[in-house]
């Protein structure tokens, strides 16, 4: 309570009486004062300082318990408080003439009574919200720990998607170090904060409060700092720790799609060269549909190749550690089975092409043979002469051989081309 006397005139200050009060460790000391006509109540001492916050949560909740016990012991000597007020006022009572002053004097008392207990009721909260701190603070440490030993154990994985697993993990683990940083980094900031508040509205501010606020704010900045230190280096290797399973994993799904390409190229080859061309024209044509289809399917692996070879490239090219003789050796396979898929795909188009050409060949001339062979049955039913005869024959001969000479060549040219595909 401040006290307001003319200028220039100084009054002796005298300690009437004092209550102590002590729980634990901790104690206060209320001074009931007297300066000049003036009656006031201050907290003359105070142990721990009120912004002591201790150095970990175990000391946080031993401050806090000793704090709540004094709390409730104080209370309960308010009325010896009011009674050592009452006999300080004793003496000032009789004179009537200043009975407003005193009224006054005793309501600002009854003030002064319930900040004491408003600012040790706000130590209470500062030491719930610093044990909060200490907590938040604790199971982020416990956090960092368990990063750290994920990190130590060596990390096996059996297929893609085990792998995709770990990766997972590894997120969770990142995302989970954030969100506990996050919420220590606000409860910290609402500690300092409070702190801050705490020590420029006390009633009571002086050096040793304003040490202590800096002290604990110190101590809550030190153990952020730690924590956020190995929060960062952890941060560190899980990205570069997921940078690298990221690439086993590319790795991994470019040696799936290239060994399922590579299969598909491979059985398909084995067809091309194990394949008929039609045992008549009808099998031939329908085996040329077929080859239409394939080469518009083979247009979408062809597509996957080409994707294969560009995903190949950027992993050769990167200035990871990756296993880049293995995808040369692998990218080079697919470039000849490419390569040998498109000229056996060309040669059948060409020996199916042949083959057809033939078979409408030898279709046209089985029809003049036929025509030739009921030809001949008519001649020896009419009795002509041998000379007509022979004539008629000389005709026939001719026919046959015209009407066989296109399907003779275009069959020989179709057994040569077979014969240099193989």
């Amino acid at each position: 309570m401040s006290s307001h006397g003319s200028p220039g005139v100084e009054f002796s200050t005298t300690t009437i009486s004092s209550v102590a009060v002590q729980a634990g460790d901790s104690k206060i000391v209320i001074a009931v004062i007297k300066c000049g006509k003036w009656v006031q109540l201050q907290l003359a001492e105070s142990q721990p300082n009120l912004l002591e916050i201790g150095r970990n949560q175990d000391e946080t909740k031993k401050l806090l318990h000793d704090h709540e016990l004094l709390l409730a012991k104080l209370k309960a000597l308010e009325d010896r408080v009011w009674e050592l007020l009452q006999e300080a006022d004793k003496t000032a009572e009789e004179n009537k003439d200043q009975s407003q002053v005193y009224d006054a004097m005793a309501k600002t008392l009854g003030e002064a009574w319930a900040a004491l207990v408003s600012m040790l009721e706000r130590r209470r909260e500062l030491l719930r919200l610093t044990s909060e701190f200490f907590e938040n603070a604790l199971e982020f440490a416990i956090k960092i720990d368990q990063v750290e030993d994920f990190l130590q154990n060596t990390q096996e994985f059996e297929s893609t998607d085990s792998l995709k697993s770990l990766l997972q993990l590894h997120e969770h683990h990142t995302k989970e170090l954030l969100e506990r940083s996050l919420t220590l980094l606000n409860k910290s900031q609402q500690l300092t904060d409070f702190i801050e508040k705490f020590k420029c509205d006390g009633p009571n501010v002086n050096p040793e409060m304003i040490q202590g606020a800096h002290n604990s704010c110190l101590r809550i900045d030190s153990l952020l700092e730690f924590l956020q230190d190995r929060r960062r280096q952890l941060d560190k290797y899980l990205k570069q720790q997921q940078q690298e399973l990221h690439q086993v994993l590319q790795i991994c799904q470019w040696d799936q799609q290239e060994n399922q390409v590579t299969c598909w190229f491979q059985k398909t080859i084995r067809d091309l060269r194990e394949q008929s061309l039609g045992s008549s024209l009808s099998d031939n044509e329908e085996l040329i549909r077929k080859h239409e289809e394939l080469i518009i399917k083979a247009k979408e692996w062809n597509s996957s190749v080409e994707e294969l070879k560009s995903e190949a490239l950027g992993l050769l090219l990167s200035k990871e550690d990756v296993e880049k003789e293995h995808i040369q050796l692998s990218n080079q396979k697919l470039n000849r089975l490419q390569e040998e898929f498109a000229r056996l795909m060309v040669e059948r188009k060409t020996c199916l092409q042949k083959a057809n050409g033939f078979f409408n060949s030898a279709n046209k001339a089985f029809d003049v043979l036929g025509r030739v062979e009921a030809y001949l049955k008519l001649l020896k039913s009419e009795g002509l002469s041998l000379p007509v005869l022979a004539a008629r024959h000389e005709e026939l001969h001719r026919e046959i051989k015209d009407c066989t000479a296109d399907a003779l060549q275009k069959g020989q040219a179709l057994i040569s081309q077979v014969a240099s595909c193989r």
